[in-house]
């Protein structure tokens, strides 16, 4: 038998912490603020836990230092699964070095 061999397909190295955020998401009634909390975070995106209803390819902001970031939800985890409640956002412009 052979030994198998695990590629990180990740283009992008992540940093485990927890760190208290806020969402912003858009509505018809104006922005609306959820608490969230990251779980890992890289140069290219995070994974967040919310409460707040995300879909795939939504475009949120988030606070992470004093102005908010861009981001697509490239991901969310479905309720009844080990991802309920958390979500992949993808950093839509660079963040400042």
């Amino acid at each position: 038998m052979g030994a198998s061999v695990s590629v990180d397909a990740r283009q992008s190295r992540r940093i485990y912490a927890k760190l208290p955020v806020s969402l912003l998401i858009d509505t018809p009634g104006g922005t609306v603020t959820h608490s969230a909390s990251t779980l890992d975070l890289s140069d290219r995106g995070l994974r967040v836990l919310t409460s707040a209803a995300l879909a795939r390819e939504q475009i949120v902001g988030i606070v992470l230092t004093r102005r908010p970031e861009r981001c697509r939800v490239a991901w969310a985890g479905e309720q009844g699964t080990l991802q309920a409640g958390q979500a992949g956002l993808e950093f839509l412009d660079p963040l400042p070095q």
